[in-house]
């Protein structure tokens, strides 16, 4: 008997396709970023300090020339001028032979010789000025302090001159009763000359000594000390 193989027809699975995955780009959404808005603060100006003038202003010095009096000068009018000017007199002996003394070790004050001293006082102002002056003995330290002299009043117009020699300082230690040895006049000191201006004073020494045959001179300028008051 033959035999019939009958193969049973499998069903056919259609194969279903597979969806095909459609990849929809879903727009992404826009994301904002709201940045939250300061408070914006406005800067407030410092205040600018303003220093409002006082209402008393403040007094600057400025430097200014003192005049000087007798040229329109109102501060000059107060001040004084005072001249000290050295004067030295007389005749001067040498003393006896001591061998044992040095020239330091003598008891003179200037070496033996014969002093002439002549003060010239000039006003240069073009003003009549009255000067007083006075005359200061100078003793050695070890000796009483020497006699001062009364003031004794002078008057100069403009651009007029004086001298105060030795005689002229005889005569001002005269209003003291001062007495100077009558053979060698010999004094030493200082002129104290005053006056509301200021003037030109040189002092003029001589000098001679016995022992030789010229004579030294010495001129000097006096400046003057300038007191207010």
């Amino acid at each position: 008997v033959p035999v019939t193989s009958t193969a049973t027809a499998r069903p056919t699975i259609a194969a279903t396709p597979a969806a095909t995955a459609t990849a929809t780009s879903t727009p992404a959404v826009p994301v904002t970023s709201t940045a939250t808005a300061r408070p914006t603060i406005a800067a407030t100006p410092a205040a600018t300090a303003t220093v409002a003038p006082s209402a008393t202003p403040v007094a600057r010095l400025t430097p200014t020339a003192t005049p000087r009096p007798g040229n329109g000068g109102g501060v000059g009018a107060s001040l004084s001028y005072i001249y000290s000017v050295k004067f030295v007199c007389g005749m001067l002996l040498p003393p006896g032979p001591k061998p044992s003394l040095s020239p330091l070790q003598s008891p003179s004050p200037v070496v033996p010789g014969v002093y002439r001293t002549a003060i010239n006082v000039h006003n240069f102002m073009e003003q009549t000025v009255t000067i007083t002056k006075k005359a200061v003995i100078a003793l050695p330290e070890d000796k009483p302090r020497g006699a001062i002299s009364r003031k004794i009043q002078d008057v100069l117009r403009d651009n007029e001159a004086l001298e105060v020699d030795c005689q002229d300082v005889l005569k001002l230690l005269a209003t003291v009763d001062v007495t100077v040895n009558p053979v060698t006049g010999f004094v030493t000191g200082f002129i104290e000359i005053q006056s509301p201006v200021e003037l030109q004073v040189t002092a003029v020494y001589t000098m001679l000594e016995p022992l030789e045959q010229g004579v030294r001179i010495d001129v000097e300028q006096v400046s003057p000390h300038i007191l207010n008051g």
